[in-house]
C-alpha cells in the first residue's frame, strides 16, 4: 500500500492494568503457588513465544540465584506440549509454575510480584501483555522483535531472539537493582487508551469520507 494511505493507530491498555499494593503481590503468590522471587512471561504457549530461550536464560542464573524461578501464564497453543517438555527438561521440577489462564483479577497482582516481566518473541502482531505489565509498574525485558521494540518505545531492556547469555545478564541487573526502567515504562504505557484509540480511528473514518 501507498504510505499516504496508511495510518497507524495503536490499541490502548484496559485502566484495570495498574500498580497494585505489596499485600497484593503477596495475595497472588499464595493464591498461584508461586517461588518468592520469579521471571514473568504471558501469552499462549507456542513456539513464537522462544519460551525455551528463556528457560535456558533463567536456568544458568539458579546457581547464583537458586530461589528464582520460572512462571508461564498462558493458553496452550500450537505446539504448546513440545514446547512446555522442552522448558520442563530445562527448568525443572518446583522452579516452574505452569498457570494456563490466569483472572483478570489477578493478572496486575501477578506482573507487579514479578521480578521481571520477559517478552522474548520471536514475531508479535502487537504485544499487549508489555503494555499491561509495564501500565502495573513491572520490569519489562523484550526481544528485538520489531513490533515489541516499536511498542516498548526505549522503555524496556532489548535482547536478540536467540541471546541467552544476554537475556539472563538483564535478568540478573534486575535481580541485584542495577536496572530499573518502571517509571519509564509506566509513563510510555500511559500514552496507550482505548479513549485515543477510538479518536484517532473516528479521525481517519472522518478524513475518508471528507476525501
Amino acid at each position: 500500500m501507498p504510505d499516504g494511505k496508511i495510518r497507524v493507530v495503536y490499541h490502548g491498555v484496559s485502566s484495570r492494568f495498574r500498580p497494585v499494593a505489596p499485600d497484593e503481590h503477596q495475595r497472588v503468590r499464595d493464591t498461584l503457588r508461586l517461588p518468592r522471587r520469579f521471571v514473568l512471561a504471558v501469552g499462549t504457549v507456542q513456539p513464537r513465544k522462544n519460551l525455551v530461550v528463556l528457560a535456558k536464560a533463567v536456568a544458568s542464573l539458579k546457581k547464583d540465584y537458586p530461589e528464582v524461578g520460572l512462571v508461564l501464564a498462558g493458553r496452550m497453543g500450537w505446539m504448546s506440549d513440545e514446547v512446555l517438555t522442552e522448558v520442563s527438561a530445562i527448568v525443572p521440577g518446583r522452579d516452574l509454575r505452569i498457570l494456563e489462564y490466569v483472572s483478570d483479577s489477578d493478572l496486575p497482582a501477578l506482573y507487579g510480584a514479578a521480578e521481571a516481566v520477559a517478552m522474548v518473541s520471536r514475531y508479535e502482531g502487537f504485544g499487549l501483555p508489555v503494555l499491561e505489565a509495564m501500565a502495573c509498574g513491572a520490569q519489562v525485558i523484550i526481544s528485538d522483535t520489531p513490533a515489541l521494540v516499536e511498542i516498548a518505545g526505549g522503555a524496556a531492556p532489548i535482547v536478540g531472539v536467540d541471546d541467552v547469555v544476554g537475556l539472563a545478564a538483564t535478568i540478573r541487573a534486575t535481580l541485584e537493582g542495577n536496572l530499573d526502567t518502571r517509571a519509564q515504562a509506566t509513563a510510555r504505557a500511559a500514552e496507550f487508551t482505548w479513549s485515543r484509540c477510538a479518536e484517532q480511528t473516528l479521525e481517519v473514518i472522518r478524513q475518508s469520507l471528507e476525501r
